[in-house]
């Protein structure tokens, strides 16, 4: 789930959420590596947002079926899996032909529908460019960022 972002830009991401007023963050992003400054601007999520009791801040936590990796294994995250229609753990080629499988193990906190997840999404010819001023509904939104979402909501 690394999507080329920056520590800069991640942190500053979770600090404009908590300074602007979010309730809960959603986050379906890995880092590519351990930053002491990510952590503390998520720490500072969970304990200062909303006035002092702390945003809920949600991590997908993976799709490479192994162990969950950081940030999304922090302590005072929610961690969440993802499902198939059988409310089995997503495994890879389970469903369809998908190569992904969803992360687990310690501190996986909540699990939720993974596969097929109907949304809007951009035309797969503008994601290059980022226009995101030509939408569409899909239903195969699949992975742990559909499944964290759900939970986010």
């Amino acid at each position: 789930m690394d999507y080329g972002y920056s520590f800069s830009a991640m942190i500053a991401g979770v600090r404009w959420a908590v300074d602007n007023g979010a309730d809960v963050i959603n986050c379906s992003w890995s880092a590519p590596g351990i930053c002491p400054t990510l952590t503390e601007a998520i720490n500072y999520a969970t304990t200062s947002g909303r006035n002092g009791k702390g945003c809920v801040v949600v991590f997908a936590a993976g799709n490479v079926e192994g162990v969950i990796t950081y940030p999304a294994n922090l302590p005072r995250v929610i961690t969440v899996g993802a499902l198939t229609f059988n409310n089995t753990r997503k495994k890879p080629y389970l469903i369809d032909g998908d190569s992904w499988g969803s992360s687990y193990g310690e501190g996986l906190d909540i699990v939720a529908p993974g596969v097929r997840i109907a949304t809007t999404d951009v035309s797969v010819g503008d994601r290059q460019s980022l226009d995101y001023t030509d939408t569409r509904y899909t239903n195969y939104f699949t992975g742990t960022s559909a499944a964290a979402a759900q939970v986010s909501g």
